[in-house]
């Protein structure tokens, strides 16, 4: 019997858990914390571009540094879309939407969505 949403993310949030410190990209502050984002420069994280590939989700912010989540599983939020057929959805391949949201990944590329909750528009995902 499958596991419910709740049940998902107590056991697997923050299993294989790793974050590395990185610079923030011009524009981040500390109301992106939990948002998904990328490498978008040397040694520094920001928000990407729409279909972009995610890296990892923001934890901690400083203005000179931030703890960024690249390994194990993580809660993101993720896109609403009209169209059921283009939300994510278990087992789903999921990219960045550009603002910090998780969405449905028109390739297999990205990270996997292993947990939804539609209601709530949120996801668990495996980064790394």
């Amino acid at each position: 019997m499958a596991m419910t949403y709740a049940e998902a993310k107590e056991r697997l949030l923050n299993i294989g858990f790793h974050a590395i410190t990185l610079v923030p990209e011009t524009g981040i502050a500390a109301t992106d914390i939990g948002k998904l984002g990328t490498i978008s420069g040397i040694g520094e994280w920001g928000l990407g571009a729409d279909a972009g590939v995610p890296f990892g989700v923001l934890k901690v912010f400083e203005t000179d540094a931030v703890g960024v989540q690249d390994k194990g599983y993580a809660e993101i939020d993720i896109e609403h879309n009209a169209t059921a057929s283009n939300e994510v959805t278990n087992g789903s391949w999921v990219e960045l939407d550009g603002a910090g949201k998780g969405a449905l990944a028109a390739a297999a590329t990205g990270v996997r969505a292993v947990a939804v909750d539609a209601t709530n528009h949120k996801a668990i995902v495996k980064l790394g």
